[in-house]
């Protein structure tokens, strides 16, 4: 039996989200831009997914929320419109590389540090907007919790900076792994992009939700039909949508409980590898960070080779974002909290989804504690 601890790359679809997403597709094709009757369905369920999405992030206005591919397009959508319309573009060394790769074809971008403690420095976010002209549009893209280390950044203090200064500052929120694992408020941002497949909704779901100041201003850069207000273009996945309405409202409604569920499989699994492998460390450890997720080094152990070990244990781990994990190089987000290039080869990420149990933690530990002691007796 395949033990899996990579739910920030990805979940299954929960029983109850499969069911809606089955149930909609027996209706028979959908295309919400039809002006039959059909086209009236298909606008009906996208206007319900819309309300379960309002209420999960606090918002008012469903005609705010645009149904997405995932994250990726969504922070596209937000910084490549921005960008368009001169914005300096200003965002965190920890980000997700659907952001620092938009955000590096801008004119004008500036890199914001973080401590060892995976924060944004709010000193630095402070001092950069101060100096920015008073008639200039800046966009902040700060991310709520970070997939690789599981911190989750002050929004409420980068918000508050954001508000603070003169320029015309607008703060977008990539929520790809908060949703869901964390509290969301819409109050706080000017736009929220969300990834449904991190929350058992199907992959190629999600949303960008754009408050009223943002939309105003926001130029639209996927052209086609003008679906979803012109900000995504394309027959729209009504399927899709209404599957992630149901997943996000199945959180909604046992969020203390699935939310308590993560974090003591988290509490559990660090503890109990902590012991096993008694000079291993939790990156960030005494940081707030998403009850899911931990990432832990095992100095002296090439995570590549305990990874491989551990896939051939059926223990699904990874070593980064799965974005880039395929990648040769030591994560970027781990170099920028300081670690030198030798430790972030030595640190794997374990993330818990609700599928997960304290057998499948037990069962994992000694595993991962030999896998580690061969990959150190092969240095």
């Amino acid at each position: 039996m395949t033990i899996y601890f990579d739910a920030n790359a990805t979940t299954a679809m929960l029983p109850d989200v499969r069911k809606a997403w089955e149930e909609c597709v027996a209706l028979g094709p959908l295309n919400a831009s039809s002006a039959h009757s059909r086209g009236a369905l298909g606008r009906r369920l996208l206007e319900e997914a819309r309300d379960v999405v309002c209420k999960a992030i606090d918002a008012d206005d469903p005609d705010n929320v645009v149904f997405t591919s995932g994250g990726t397009e969504s922070n596209n959508i937000v910084i490549n419109g921005m960008a368009r319309m001169g914005a300096r573009i200003v965002h965190s060394l920890v980000e997700h590389a659907s952001v620092q790769e938009p955000a590096a074809t801008a004119d004008m971008r500036n890199l914001i540090a973080v401590g060892a403690d995976g924060r944004i420095d709010l000193a630095e976010l402070e001092s950069v907007l101060s100096n920015v002209r008073r008639d200039s549009s800046v966009l902040v893209c700060v991310q709520a919790a970070n997939s690789e280390t599981g911190v989750i950044q002050p929004l409420e203090q980068v918000a508050a900076i954001c508000r603070s200064v003169e320029a015309n500052v607008y703060l977008h929120v990539d929520a790809a792994q908060a949703l869901g694992r964390i509290r969301l408020s819409s109050d706080l941002a000017d736009s929220i992009a969300f990834s449904g497949h991190k929350l058992h909704a199907p992959q190629g779901t999600g949303f960008l939700w754009l408050s009223d100041r943002m939309a105003d201003v926001l130029p639209r850069t996927l052209l086609g039909g003008g679906q979803e207000r012109g900000f995504r273009s394309g027959t729209q996945n009504v399927p899709g949508a209404v599957a992630l309405a149901a997943a996000i409202e199945l959180r909604s409604y046992y969020f203390e409980e699935h939310v308590s569920r993560l974090r003591m499989l988290r509490d559990r699994f660090e503890a109990g590898l902590l012991a096993a492998v008694p000079d291993a460390s939790v990156v960030c450890f005494r940081s707030l960070r998403l009850p899911n997720t931990t990432n832990v080094m095992f100095r002296g152990a090439d995570a590549q080779a305990v990874l491989a070990m551990l896939d051939g244990e059926d223990v699904i781990c990874s070593n980064g974002s799965a974005c880039s994990s395929m990648k040769p190089s030591a994560s970027p987000v781990l170099r920028a909290l300081g670690l030198t290039e030798k430790e972030a080869f030595n640190c794997l990420r374990f993330s818990f989804s609700i599928f997960n149990t304290k057998q499948e933690v037990d069962a994992a530990i000694p595993l991962i504690a030999a896998s580690v002691s061969r990959a150190r007796a092969h240095v």
